[in-house]
């Protein structure tokens, strides 16, 4: 939690903090809907083999006024697989 609050203490208005992690929404909304924060809250999911959860919390406003949401960001463009070029 202390990561969190540190996080919106140093954002600017309108500011975007980005949390990857493998822990899933239902454990991770209650924290980020804590009544001293003033985020919104997106998020998604990525990966195959296991999922990484993509949260993106923008600071101003509050996810439906603090009402519990499940709203999802698009899905980012990121390939863990690419291919990488050799030059010889």
């Amino acid at each position: 939690m202390a990561m969190l609050e540190d996080a919106h203490r140093v954002l600017k208005p309108d500011g975007i903090f980005i949390s990857i992690s493998f822990g899933q929404p239902h454990f991770r909304r209650p924290l980020f809907d804590s009544p001293k924060f003033t985020w919104s809250v997106e998020w998604n999911t990525f990966g195959d083999a296991f999922h990484y959860f993509f949260y993106v919390l923008k600071k101003g406003r509050r996810s439906l006024d603090g009402k519990v949401s499940s709203e999802r960001v698009q899905p980012p463009s990121i390939s863990l697989l690419h291919k990488t070029a050799i030059l010889v």
